[in-house]
């Protein structure tokens, strides 16, 4: 009996212990990042906490000051919070219970909504007492991330970190963001600075900017920055927004009209994809439930035969399973789509630069980092030192080993164009240097003028492809929207209603689109021309609109200063990545082993070391060719080069 109290004494420790041993094993494993990383997320953990709290605490304060407009606003963000959270639950731990053991799990969740977040962070990191729990509640545990063969570890790290964070990212669409903006219009119309309003608007830009570090995922660290950069700029940015637009002075004229361009903009945009979403439900249930919705308009027509016998038509649709499951998943359909309305829009209100990584860099695409990450070394030897030179040559060689395997520089897809302009400008070069005329400066500069060349190609035939892709996108949507109806021989009003529904989405996303695009365009601005006008012709003092659009300034100028390096690497990896593949897919060997340039793999190895010797090549041909040809003449050094250069390739060949 002693011996069992003491073993569950001391499985109740190690329970207990546990997140402190995690640390000191993740500081052995990773050494000081490893407890850096522990300390982020309790920090993290921390914050959120402390900021619900503190938005708990304001709300309170309202209602105690009479402020009550405040107070029923924050009330209603709080329990919208609330329904968000208990959903979030639902969807994570009870997705495979039926309809309404989710509804019993979402009603006994609810009052502890605000709980969630913390909940499923900790359950992420799976430890023993916390899984026997979740066992004995009967909810469905989240999978363990498992490291993919030939991911980046810092990609696997992220990943990891985004499902644990998954309640906290949730909390900030739906908690912090409004909350914080509620309270700093609230100071605004106070005319006063309030400590806990300035405390909890510290703690969520705090608690928004450690999302960023989550999201903002690359393995190339000027990248990370720009990410990250671009996710907080924004943040500040709608907080900066919400201090102009709620300023209790007037503003000048020009200010005022940017600010009733925003709001005019804003609002267009919600009107256009609200109705982008009527059209898309009016077209799907007529589409694909008519027959239900038909028997239910039946059984309800019976009340005009029998009044007296209210209940009969809904214990009918009881009865009827289709009919019943048709009506349970538009109730909880509806219900999904209200609660998950709110986040979108403040999502939509906030992102504008978050923009420019996810859709012209794509450096928040896990998908396009995971490709990245396998050219990984080749890329930061080209960006490390000398890269015009490093990327002219390394294309170069490249291009000279495709050739030798039977794949000409006119067979690379959609990038041929670029490719053999490039082939022909190193052939040139070569051939200058073999003769003893090219010098290191001048093969420099050469190489610059045809990298700006050939990235110049590819980024017009990217666009291009993107372009295309959206204009047949768009085509075939048309087409489907408009001529569904047709195929499946719709009459009548379902013929209509279907009609209807598409042109509703057709119109509805053209007109969301187009206002989204210039609010974006002027949301982006409006701070950096308010504050221009302020300084220029405002006679008000405003220094809390000054500080939020001064910070936001100095973020987007640094914002401005890394784009170049980032572009630069975008393109680097865009080029190199597409050879590689168009390469790999020409040769028999192992694709992977191909592809991804470790030094733990042969071919990998051997391709890296070639276009480091071609590199070195350049280097030493421009010193040492002249001295040769004034020695030798032109013949001896010139074959002398081409045999030792052939050799190298061909002994470095890329299939096993």
């Amino acid at each position: 009996m002693f011996i069992r109290q003491e073993d569950s004494r001391m499985e109740w420790l190690g329970a207990a212990f546990s997140p402190l041993i995690q640390a000191c094993r993740a500081m052995r494993d990773r050494g000081i990042w490893g407890l850096l990383d522990i300390l982020g997320d309790v920090l993290t953990v921390c914050f959120a906490m402390c900021d619900i709290v503190m938005d708990c605490w304001i709300a309170y304060m309202y209602w105690a000051q009479g402020r009550s407009t405040f107070f029923y606003t924050s009330l209603a963000l709080l329990i919208l919070a609330q329904l968000c959270y208990a959903s979030l639950f639902v969807l994570h731990f009870a997705d495979h219970k039926t309809g309404w053991q989710q509804a019993a799990m979402f009603m006994c969740v609810l009052p502890f909504g605000q709980l969630v977040p913390l909940l499923v962070y900790v359950e992420s990191l799976h430890l023993p007492w916390m899984d026997e729990w979740m066992v004995w509640l009967g909810c469905e545990r989240s999978h363990t991330v498992k490291l993919q063969p030939g991911e980046d570890f810092t990609m696997y790290r992220i990943r990891c970190k985004v499902m644990s964070h998954i309640g906290f990212l949730v909390e900030a669409c739906v908690e912090a963001v409004p909350q914080s903006v509620l309270q700093l219009v609230a100071m605004q119309h106070a005319g006063e600075a309030n400590l806990f309003s300035i405390v909890s608007i510290v703690l969520s830009i705090s608690c928004l900017a450690s999302k960023a570090y989550v999201a903002a995922f690359s393995t190339y660290f000027k990248t990370f920055v720009f990410n990250g950069l671009c996710i907080a700029v924004d943040i500040v940015g709608i907080f900066a927004t919400a201090a102009w637009l709620s300023t209790p002075e007037a503003l000048p004229s020009v200010a005022s009209y940017a600010c009733a361009w925003w709001i005019t903009l804003a609002i267009c945009a919600f009107a256009g994809f609200m109705l982008c979403g009527l059209g898309c439900l009016i077209r799907e249930k007529f589409e694909n439930s008519w027959d239900r919705w038909a028997e239910i308009v039946a059984y309800l027509s019976e009340l005009r035969h029998h009044p007296l016998d209210f209940s009969q038509p809904f214990r009918n649709i009881w009865n009827d399973h289709s009919t019943f499951n048709e009506l349970q998943d538009c109730c909880i359909g509806g219900g999904i789509m209200i609660m998950t309305l709110f986040p979108l829009t403040v999502i939509g209100l906030s992102v504008k630069l978050t923009l420019i990584p996810v859709i012209i860099f794509q450096s928040l695409d896990q998908g396009a980092q995971k490709k990245h990450t396998r050219i990984k070394r080749l890329v930061e030897w080209i960006l490390k030192n000398d890269t015009q030179l490093r990327f002219f040559s390394a294309v170069g060689t490249l291009l000279h080993s495709a050739n030798l395997h039977g794949l000409p520089a006119s067979e690379f897809s959609s990038d041929n164009v670029a490719l053999v302009s490039h082939k022909l400008a190193v052939d040139t070069c070569r051939a200058s240097m073999a003769q003893g005329e090219l010098s290191t400066v001048e093969v420099r500069h050469a190489a610059g003028v045809q990298n700006s060349v050939t990235v110049s190609h590819i980024r017009a035939s990217r666009w291009k492809v993107l372009v295309n892709k959206f204009v047949e996108s768009v085509r075939e949507a048309a087409k489907t929207l408009t001529e569904r109806h047709i195929d499946h021989g719709y009459t009548g009003i379902r013929r209509l209603a279907v009609q209807t529904g598409g042109t509703l989405f057709i119109i509805g996303m053209a007109i969301g689109s187009l206002a989204f695009c210039l609010f974006a365009l002027v949301s982006c601005t409006l701070p950096i021309v308010c504050l221009m006008v302020h300084l220029t012709m405002d006679v008000e003092l405003r220094p809390l609109e000054v500080a939020l659009s001064g910070l936001y300034c100095s973020l987007v100028v640094f914002l401005l200063w890394l784009s170049p390096a980032v572009n630069r690497h975008q393109y680097v990896s865009i080029v190199l990545h597409s050879m590689l593949k168009r390469i790999a897919s020409h040769n028999a060997g192992n694709k992977t082993a191909m592809f991804e340039l470790s030094p733990a793999d042969g071919a990998g190895e051997r391709i890296m070391r070639s276009i480091e010797v071609g590199y070195q090549g350049w280097l030493v041909g421009c010193q040492v060719q002249r001295g040769l040809v004034e020695r030798f003449g032109t013949g001896i050094p010139e074959v002398i080069h081409t045999l030792y250069r052939n050799g190298h390739l061909k002994s470095t060949e890329l299939e096993h």
